[in-house]
């Protein structure tokens, strides 16, 4: 059946809210953030490097060394990245900041597109939420991956939310290539694509389909075999570079292990999480030094794969729940209601508190504790932004929970389970190194539960007794 108003959208609302984006970032641009503010982020040198080095040898590897392979970042950021260096003859990165402000303003609209499909009002908030959001502001400014899965992640949910049917299989393809292209952006999005022979066809029972299961799944399945394909060159290169043939090199999955440990060791003795961390990469040493001698000599990849079984062994036996809990809480509140503050004075060109460098140097200290003890050092500027960052994201979260409920009164199966799903894995993810920039990736989703929370308080005030 044909719905009028998905086919004659009014579209003032998300017009205006692009109008108002694009004017506040070009101020920002010309007028406010410092000429280096894509320079700023963490972990710089792992998203720069490979991006000149392509840029100068036409390949995936290192900048020091072009004979070695570089797979500690994923392809598509990579070329991305590469892209301002051609565009400028290698003299910049700046094209980088426009490039990803346009990504999430494309964000913004698939938010918008998809909260009018499930609420009569609200879309327009939905994507407001997302432009001028504190977190999405700091992220967009710098060179970091976030931005470019953000996209993906978002297409994906699009085409599986923007309307209440079941997904047709042009949708499904979509979706597999959305989830093959952000498993190449960040390495988090390859776990998504096996779910889909499942998802579609629970979906399709959802939207009121109760018959054709092996149509949807066969859709899912399809869907997954894209997906699998869009990934596949980059693993077949990976492995012919003795790198194995997997998405994430080994050194990646050794610091992403060696973090989450040091942060469960931190919280477990009482130190700082800068000293847990070298304490384990000296005992790392000590056990390849013990257990694999003949890789003395040998690059980091391979003495990487060798430690990774060692650190997931420690990961999993060593640890009582006390102390998972304890590490896991704080991190879990960060990367949900974190401000995100840091980036965002970096933008607006202050100067203030490095919350992370506390957690690094500071003896039982949390992003938690860091923010309040960053507030103590931060002049007036800096702290309104820290304060009103955390605002924000406290307030969405508990509108959120609000749209949670509201969701499973209405019976709005399929948009719940997967803004539910998407933000637990994510946390799953990320287990103990909850940084709110990684929140980036889900905003979207967190927009929508919090506009239906709004959506209900609205009716219960013109229409008390209705969720």
């Amino acid at each position: 059946m044909i719905d009028p108003a998905r086919d004659r959208p009014d579209l003032r609302a998300p017009i205006l809210l692009s109008i108002l984006f694009v004017a506040l970032n070009a101020i920002l641009l010309v007028a406010v953030a410092p000429a280096d503010v894509h320079l700023r982020g963490g972990d710089l040198d792992t998203y720069r490097d490979p991006a000149i080095a392509f840029f100068r040898h036409g390949d995936f590897v290192e900048l020091d060394d072009p004979t070695k392979p570089s797979t500690y970042r994923l392809p598509f950021y990579t070329l991305m990245a590469a892209l301002p260096l051609y565009l400028t003859n290698g003299e910049s990165f700046k094209v980088i900041v426009p490039m990803q402000l346009a990504l999430w303003l494309a964000i913004g609209w698939m938010t918008w597109d998809v909260a009018r499909a499930w609420l009569a009002r609200g879309a327009g908030l939905a994507m407001a939420l997302v432009l001028f959001n504190p977190t999405v502001l700091g992220v967009a400014y710098i060179l970091q991956s976030q931005n470019l899965f953000a996209f993906f992640l978002a297409t994906a949910g699009w085409l599986l939310l923007r309307r209440r049917e079941a997904p047709t299989m042009r949708a499904a393809l979509g979706v597999g290539i959305a989830l093959g292209a952000a498993s190449l952006s960040r390495p988090g999005g390859q776990f998504l694509i096996p779910l889909l022979p499942f998802a579609l066809p629970l979906f399709a029972w959802l939207s009121g389909e109760r018959e054709g299961f092996l149509r949807h799944a066969g859709r899912g399945l399809v869907a997954s075999i894209v997906g699998a394909l869009v990934i596949a060159p980059w693993m077949v290169y990976s492995a012919a570079n003795g790198q194995g043939f997997r998405i994430g090199s080994p050194t990646y999955l050794n610091g992403f292990l060696i973090d989450n440990i040091s942060f469960l060791e931190a919280n477990r003795d009482g130190i700082a999480y800068g000293v847990a961390k070298s304490r384990l990469s000296s005992i790392q040493e000590e056990w390849l030094a013990a257990n694999r001698p003949d890789l003395a000599r040998a690059d980091r990849e391979a003495q990487s794969e060798a430690a990774n079984g060692f650190l997931l062994g420690r990961l999993v036996g060593s640890y009582s729940p006390k102390h998972i809990l304890g590490a896991l809480a704080p991190a879990w509140a960060n990367l949900f209601v974190g401000g995100g503050a840091g980036n965002l004075r970096n933008v607006l060109g202050m100067e203030g508190p490095d919350n992370f460098k506390l957690v690094r140097e500071t003896a039982g200290a949390n992003y938690v504790t860091a923010f309040f003890g960053g507030l103590r050092e931060a002049g007036w500027a800096s702290a309104l932004v820290g304060v009103g960052s955390v605002a924000f994201a406290v307030i969405c979260r508990i509108l959120g929970a609000i749209g949670l409920m509201v969701m499973i009164l209405r019976g709005a199966w399929t948009p719940l389970i997967v803004v539910s799903g998407l933000s637990l894995y994510y946390a799953a993810l990320h287990l103990f190194v909850g940084a709110s920039h990684y929140r980036a990736s889900i905003e979207m989703y967190l927009a929508l539960l919090t506009v239906f929370g709004v959506d209900a308080l609205r009716r219960a005030i013109s229409r008390p007794g209705r969720p």
